[in-house]
């Protein structure tokens, strides 16, 4: 344990052993203990790869070989984890080095100041003011930033939590075991929370996703203006007439009915320059738009002549035709009617159908979309008809792009709970057995007490209030922490409102499974230092 491991270095160092001499001594023993520990994750990182590839992802699984790192890069994570352990190691010897005398003695330690709460705010207000000025000035690097100094303001803010709830317990306490543990959390606040410091970025990471996820799932759908079950094929001007000559004619020697389409894309622009202004447009006949988009156009619609069909009534006469946004752009032919029509998604907002007959004389359209309408029985035979002309190009459906959303949300929730797992595991384990090396610790002190009569229930009740105190505070600070932030991040890219679940506070429930995972192991320990006899000490 990490407690007696100081006072035996302090030992050899009043002993008469220079400080060259003691940090060779820890450098030797931790580069001993990193080394195996390094070279053990790369031998198992194999069987953790080929359990990784059984994670569905995009409708499939990965290959073990996915996740294999170059060569090199792996040479340099092994070798980089021990030098920075054994740099860690030989830091945290200043004391030992310096003043051997109180790192054996029961010198009182100095109260944490009040400034360290001031770390949060501090990270907070760079966060927002990287959040709000990201758009303006690309700085996305200073938006990671505020991350890490968010994360890194726990480290900072934890322990004089830790100390404030310790101090509380100790004006408050009713029974010994508050009192026990309320004074071991303001003596060694630094301690006590550094054992339940591996929950904070499990807690803040899986907030965050929480936060996130069901705003995704709130703003799922969309997609192109066509029809469910319509296939469609991007193309230009210049192949869109061979593409849908042979589709037709692959579809007619089939013998299917179908009949494939092209449709324009033009714009409704009025200005001119960054002053340009207005709406994309479908080159179609009204009666394809009916068979073929989702604007819940109806053949009553269709009389009249030719028309622009909108949700919005615009003035024809303030607006021209472009072929491209920043081309040239032509008055549409005269006697061109406007029909407002009121669209069933709030999605097709701001698009527009113009007939091929209100198009003026010399324009074309740039852009082109092969439509063909399907069928659960022939879809298949269309997308066979389709493929050959379009040489290669992705052939698209509205409901293959809902599922395709779908099965991207459920692989998210997937490795969002995997991750919570994992961390949540490796905390507890971590918690658990910075409890046991707490024990091990003071158990000259909990043997003394026992030999005086303290019962082992009262010591265990103080240890389990002792480890799980600092983990109920990191968990709640970082999923409060955790959820802020998934709104600043939302922020940046959509304006509205965020949808927050219950789910949000599953990270806060596995944050108190490990410190339950922690407190545990408090009464096995006091056991085992209840069966050695107390001269050993």
């Amino acid at each position: 344990p990490a407690a007696r491991r100081e006072r035996r270095l302090a030992a050899i160092r009043l002993a008469g052993a220079t400080p060259g001499q003691v940090t060779n001594m820890v450098a030797a023993e931790t580069t001993l203990s990193a080394g195996i520990g390094a070279l053990l994750g790369l031998l198992i990182s194999p069987a953790l790869h080929g359990l990784a590839s059984f994670v569905p992802w995009a409708g499939g699984t990965w290959l073990p070989a996915d996740f294999a790192l170059p060569t090199g890069l792996t040479v340099f994570i092994v070798v980089a984890i021990p030098v920075l352990v054994v740099l860690a190691g030989v830091l945290g010897l200043r004391r030992v080095l310096k003043n051997p005398l109180f790192a054996t003695g029961g010198h009182t330690k100095k109260p944490l100041h009040w400034w360290r709460l001031l770390a949060l705010p501090a990270a907070g207000a760079f966060f927002l003011i990287a959040v709000t000025t990201a758009k303006d000035f690309g700085g996305i690097g200073l938006v990671m930033a505020g991350l890490f100094f968010l994360v890194g303001s726990a480290a900072i803010v934890g322990p004089w939590v830790t100390s404030a709830v310790g101090g509380t317990f100790v004006r408050i306490w009713r029974r010994p075991s508050a009192l026990l543990a309320g004074r071991r959390l303001r003596d060694d606040p630094k301690g006590a929370y550094r054992s339940s410091a591996g929950i904070v970025l499990a807690v803040f990471a899986g907030s965050m996703a929480l936060t996130l996820l069901p705003t995704f799932e709130s703003m799922a759908g969309g997609g192109r203006s066509f029809a469910d079950s319509v296939l469609y094929v991007d193309t230009d001007h210049e192949h869109a007439g061979k593409i849908v000559d042979q589709a037709n004619a692959s579809l007619q020697k089939y013998g299917q009915p179908e009949k494939a389409v092209a449709v324009g894309e033009v714009y409704l622009v009025k200005g001119t320059g960054d002053n340009r202004y207005g709406h994309r447009a479908l080159v179609m006949t009204c009666a394809d738009a009916v068979k073929l988009t989702r604007f819940g156009l109806t053949p009553e619609n269709c009389t009249g002549g030719p028309a622009v069909f909108g949700d919005a009534a615009i003035d024809l006469a303030q607006y021209q035709l472009a072929p491209a946004w920043e081309g040239p752009a032509m008055a549409a032919k005269s006697g061109t009617r406007v029909e407002t029509v009121k669209y069933p998604d709030a999605d097709l907002s701001g698009s527009f159908v113009i007939d091929p007959a209100a198009l003026p004389d010399g324009l074309t359209p740039k852009d082109y979309t092969i439509v063909a309408p399907t069928t659960g029985a022939n879809r298949e035979i269309v997308r066979t008809a389709l493929a050959g002309p379009a040489a290669g190009a992705e052939i698209g459906s509205r409901d293959q792009y809902l599922f395709n959303q779908q099965t991207e949300l459920g692989d998210l929730r997937r490795v969002t709970v995997i991750g919570l797992l994992a961390a949540g595991i490796l905390a507890g384990c971590s918690a658990a057995v910075a409890t046991a090396g707490s024990v091990m610790d003071r158990r000259r002190t909990f043997g003394a007490l026992m030999a005086a009569g303290t019962p082992v229930r009262v010591l265990a009740r103080a240890l389990r209030m002792e480890a799980a105190l600092p983990a109920l505070v990191a968990t709640i600070g970082a999923g409060i922490v955790g959820v802020l932030v998934g709104v600043g991040l939302f922020s940046m890219v959509d304006e509205r409102g965020i949808v927050l679940s219950p789910w949000i506070l599953a990270p806060v429930v596995l944050g108190v499974g490990v410190a339950l995972l922690g407190a545990s192991v408090c009464t096995p320990a006091l056991k085992r230092v209840q069966a050695e006899p107390l001269a050993d000490e």
